[in-house]
């Protein structure tokens, strides 16, 4: 498998892979497997689902494992999780304005888990961790009933370039009881294409980052993978 051109913030559709190790490989669009940025190999069991995302500055940049679960959130309520993917800020609260704390410390690196809240419109803050100053506005984060959202903190702190990205992980139709497994996409677009989730596939899904990666600025990145024995298909 072959991902060409991705860019900052941009994420891959769900593609499936057999269960087990896999060589995962991360160069600048263009340049050889000499010149990869990221160079790993990923242990993936059977039907599960996963998001890996290039993070960290250049420097120390690593893959970021993130194990998804796409069941469907029950009825009039929405699965969201939180990821810390920012590498210069610092531990962060996320909160309701005006309201209470829905993610308490999370650091660089690590997750919320997916939280069940109800499907309305949210107006959120990103604050250092018990702090009141507000790192990130998010108005009007509307939460659809049905549809399970991971929201990444993306960017630098330091240099002002300090973000959030939202993506559709899986949405279900609440009314007939019909899901779909999207592609994660920065909202507002919900996905181009996925793989139906059942939770009986033998093989991975698994969809591809560069959200929380700071790297060349603009910079297209080509992600390679293969199934060491095996091709993946």
């Amino acid at each position: 498998m072959e991902k060409s051109n991705l860019a900052f913030s941009e994420a891959t559709e769900y593609v499936s892979l057999p269960a087990g190790d896999h060589d995962v490989a991360v160069t600048p669009a263009g340049a050889g497997a000499e010149d990869a940025v990221i160079e790993a190999t990923l242990t993936l069991e059977g039907g599960m689902a996963y998001t890996v995302a290039a993070s960290g500055q250049l420097a120390e940049i690593a893959p970021l494992v993130l194990q998804d679960d796409l069941g469907p959130p029950a009825d009039g309520m929405a699965h969201v999780r939180v990821v810390h993917a920012s590498p210069d800020a610092p531990n962060v609260d996320v909160a309701v304005s005006g309201g209470p704390v829905l993610v308490e410390d999370l650091a660089f690196g690590s997750d919320s888990g997916y939280l069940p809240v109800e499907a309305i419109s949210y107006d959120l803050e990103v604050r250092p961790t018990g702090a009141e100053d507000v790192a990130i506005d998010i108005p009007g984060f509307m939460a659809e009933a049905g549809t399970v959202y991971t929201v990444m903190a993306i960017g630098l702190a330091g240099d002002g370039s300090l973000t959030v990205l939202p993506l559709v992980d899986a949405s279900y139709d609440q009314a007939t009881g019909g899901g779909t497994t999207e592609a994660p996409s920065a909202m507002p677009e919900t996905g181009a294409g996925g793989t139906a989730g059942d939770g009986t596939s033998t093989t991975t899904v698994l969809a591809l980052l560069l959200g929380g990666a700071v790297i060349i600025g603009g910079g297209a990145y080509v992600l390679t993978t293969r199934r060491q024995g095996g091709v993946a298909r």
